[in-house]
């Protein structure tokens, strides 16, 4: 892998994370938006019957209670109709007014549908989706940057100091590391390395291009690193 390969593939990689998780988040939020409005636009307010308050347990062996009905559509009649949820203060016989679709009359909800977690799923996948677009902008950036840099030639020599961990970052289990190097009194951190050096590097000297002696604009050329000492 080339020194530029190291920073672009696991920010391709990173970014690509964020699409699929953005792209099955709005997936999942566009189905839960349609599915609300279609129950809400085909919903009809009827009187039901508790026939049950059902003492159930979820696969997580967590405990919860589920309230069925009785109701007539159409002169149809449905029994044990799970509403979903425990509807508190009311009891078997009790009478109560519940929603059905006229599309799926055997379908009863206590309430209309809420639009809370269809919306926070959508923010949530246009929040990855953005994350993923500035991510890749970001990385366009830095490749030009660098190309720039290499190309103008002008570069001064640093001295490594240590090698630390980048914690902040993880892709597939690992996390990439990062030279800091020492020149004339300033400290420069290079991008992050994925691929293993084979030896100890402090005390090495590395290139660092850079755009004037500020460092406004660096970029610590690692590459000589990887060749045999």
């Amino acid at each position: 892998m080339s020194d530029l390969n190291q920073i672009k593939n696991p920010l391709r990689i990173y970014s690509l994370i964020f699409v699929v998780v953005a792209v099955i988040v709005l997936i999942l939020g566009g189905f839960t938006v349609y599915n609300a409005i279609d129950f809400n636009s085909n919903a009809r307010k009827i009187e039901a019957t508790v026939s049950n308050i059902a003492s159930l347990v979820d696969k997580n062996n967590k405990p919860y209670r589920d309230t069925l009905v009785n109701y007539t559509v159409d002169g149809i009649e449905y029994q044990n109709v799970s509403l979903g949820t425990f509807v508190e203060g009311k009891e078997t016989g009790d009478a109560l007014e519940v929603y059905t679709s006229a599309k799926n009359p055997a379908r009863a909800e206590a309430q209309l549908k809420s639009y809370m977690l269809s919306t926070f799923l959508l923010f949530i996948g246009a929040l990855f989706l953005l994350s993923a677009l500035l991510a890749a902008r970001r990385l366009k950036r830095r490749m030009q940057e660098i190309t720039s840099l290499i190309d103008q030639n002008h570069f001064v020599i640093a001295k490594v100091s240590r090698v630390d961990i980048n914690t902040s970052m993880r892709i597939r289990g690992k996390n990439p590391f990062f030279l800091v190097c020492e020149y004339e009194g300033k400290t420069l951190y290079s991008d992050n390395i994925w691929l293993p050096l084979q030896r100890d590097v402090v005390g090495e000297e590395v290139k660092v291009y850079c755009s004037n002696l500020s460092f406004d604009l660096y970029y610590i050329d690692t590459r000589d690193l990887y060749q045999e000492a």
